[in-house]
């Protein structure tokens, strides 16, 4: 039984960390289809969108998930700092 309660913080660091790239790999999803749509509407044949409003909608999908990157990397941090 020592052995079995000596693997549990172990066993709790392997499933935060792996909630942590669960979150990252969300968010990485999200991006890229945001970036997907964004690059459609670019190339699209009826009203595409110019080289600004690109750009600055390619500013707006970075800085959104930049923070959401560094949430989901500092809840990891926080995670591992409190086991």
């Amino acid at each position: 039984m020592k052995t079995e309660a000596d693997k549990i913080p172990m066993t709790a660091k392997l499933l935060s960390q792996k909630q942590a790239l669960r979150r990252l790999h969300k968010v990485a999803e999200s991006k890229q289809s945001h970036l997907t749509t964004l690059w459609d509407n670019y190339n699209r044949a009826d009203h595409p969108l110019s080289s600004l409003q690109l750009l600055e909608e390619l500013g707006k999908i970075t800085k959104k998930f930049s923070k959401a990157d560094l949430r989901a990397i500092s809840g990891a941090e926080e995670d591992e700092e409190s086991d």
